[in-house]
């Protein structure tokens, strides 16, 4: 699309805001930032030697970037069974196209292997019993949130098909579908092979990521891609090193770059994304953003100010990624080193979506979201002077949502004690006194009669609503049983109902569509 010097944007390129979230899950997996761009890169190039049409290689240029959006879907069990889940990531990294006997032999060699004899041994019998569970769990989870969450930014069928399948192999030993051979699609099956040399050629050059690819063609490679990468070596490792990869990659896209104007889906995939890094996050940057709009139409903000600090609220913490969960899920004080990572989240969050152009007018405010007046707030340590007005709501209303939803170190506030607390906030100079009167202003009328307006979707009845948003929470079939005073029986068979009706089939699924319909309201 040609655009005149001096018109507003009205659109920019889908390319864009799907790069920008590679980098958010480079940082969420334990990868250097610009991981997925140089393995997209190198996915290309395979697809040129291999003769692929301009179509096949949209899909493996997609494919490539967001193959690793789920990877959210699961993170508060991930760090429970392995601590720090994107040190972890990092680690994992080389195996991840591993056959199982090179993946096992590793992990009995490496994992935890700088604890004691025995806290070591505890570790490693956990990782073979729940963490087998989880993998299995987590890699449904992780393709079926990716396919939800990319359908809103409309991209092909093709590529929806490739993300339900990421963790499939050649060999047929993959997931969740144990697809064998040409039956995993062919951009998967391309991504595979580049993200290899990306992994090993790095640090080791053409020699390491060659002997890797010979060492695993024919059983979780496919060997025509293997043969291609190997035929021509020297080009595609040339890929890892362009001296930008965001150019690189925007200018590699290929056929007619596809244009997106929905600035709204962009950041609500986004939301959800992050929201999943914890059970205690689901539906948190959806609250921020509700009250952040509101409160700025009470303020008497014009139009655009009112959609900015709304979509501000619902980008405002993809910073969160780069911070394992175990920091986010800590019931106890945090130490030195863990809140300096907090503290960057923000930072993060912001140097991410000032890189597109559709989301780059929200996040100078979103970055500013734990700024206070006084200047006690972070990462800037920024003052009244330095905060304008859409920051100032932001920072009020995620405070007031934080404040209202539980979290590992304590409950929940009801509603008229997170006023309390913000108002006095604002008494001692750290929120602004008039973003706060807003905020609970628009807190009381959303309450009011949220529960009236909210419709069941799906033909969802009352009853698994209940359960569909307790266990989008995190809560196990038991805990939701003994909530709702029910058997676990009871609460299982609402379950599996739920599952049915909206179409999904794991628990991260569930909870991406609970987000999408607001149904995490009805738990205060």
């Amino acid at each position: 699309m040609l655009e005149v010097e001096g018109t507003p944007r009205t659109s920019t390129r889908l390319a864009e805001v799907v790069a920008a979230l590679s980098l958010a899950t480079d940082m969420g997996t334990g990868k250097e930032p610009g991981h997925a761009m140089r393995m997209t890169l190198v996915a290309l190039r395979l697809g040129e030697l291999m003769g692929l049409p301009e179509a096949e290689r949209g899909t493996v240029f997609y494919t490539s970037l967001l193959a690793m959006l789920g990877c959210t879907a699961g993170s508060s069990t991930g760090a429970s069974i392995f601590g720090d889940e994107i040190a972890f990531g990092t680690a994992f990294a080389p195996l991840v196209s591993a056959p199982r006997g090179e993946m096992m032999g590793w992990l009995l060699r490496n994992y935890a292997s700088d604890e004691r004899f025995a806290r070591r041994l505890r570790r490693l019998v956990r990782l073979m019993t729940a963490g087998r569970a989880f993998m299995t769990e987590s890699s449904a989870g992780h393709c079926e949130v990716a396919q939800r969450l990319t359908r809103r930014l409309g991209v092909s069928d093709a590529v929806l098909e490739a993300l339900g399948s990421v963790f499939e192999r050649w060999d047929g030993s993959g997931g969740p579908r144990g697809l064998r051979g040409e039956a995993t699609p062919l951009a998967v099956r391309v991504a595979h092979v580049a993200w290899d040399i990306d992994v090993f050629g790095g640090d080791g050059g053409v020699e390491a990521w060659s002997a890797v690819l010979r060492r695993r063609r024919g059983r979780t490679l496919d060997p025509v891609v293997v043969d291609a990468a190997l035929a021509a070596a020297d080009g595609v490792h040339a890929a890892l090193h362009v001296a930008s990869p965001w150019d690189a990659l925007l200018a590699a896209e290929p056929g007619p770059p596809l244009l997106t104007a929905d600035v709204d889906a962009a950041a609500s995939v986004i939301a959800d994304f992050v929201d999943l890094k914890s059970d205690h996050l689901a539906g948190h940057s959806r609250a921020v953003a509700a009250l952040s709009g509101a409160a700025a139409s009470l303020l008497g903000m014009d139009v655009v100010c009112v959609d900015r600090v709304r979509r501000a609220g619902l980008v405002h913490d993809l910073g969160r990624i780069a911070v394992s969960t175990s920091i986010w899920d800590k019931p106890g004080p945090l130490s030195d080193a863990e809140w300096e990572a907090v503290r960057l989240h923000a930072y993060h969050g912001e140097r991410i979506l000032c890189r597109t152009a559709l989301l780059g007018e929200a996040a100078a405010v979103a970055g500013m979201h734990h700024e206070r007046c006084d200047g006690s707030g972070y990462h800037r340590a920024a003052a009244a002077a330095q905060l304008g007005p859409e920051a100032r709501v932001v920072a009020a209303a995620d405070a007031f949502a934080a404040m209202t939803e539980s979290r590992a170190h304590r409950r929940a506030l009801s509603a008229g004690e997170a006023a309390r607390e913000l108002s006095e906030e604002a008494r001692c100079g750290r929120l602004d006194a008039g973003a706060v009167s807003a905020v609970i202003q628009a807190a009381g009328e959303d309450a009011s009669g949220v529960a009236a307006r909210l419709s069941l979707p799906a033909e969802l009845s009352e009853r698994e609503v209940d359960v569909l948003a307790l266990v989008a929470r995190g809560l196990a079939t038991k805990q939701v049983a003994a909530r709702l005073g029910i058997s676990p029986k009871t609460a299982d068979h609402h379950l599996q109902s739920c599952y049915r009706k909206i179409g999904v089939s794991t628990r991260a699924g569930a909870t991406v569509f609970a987000m999408e319909q607001g149904l995490l309201v009805r738990l205060g």
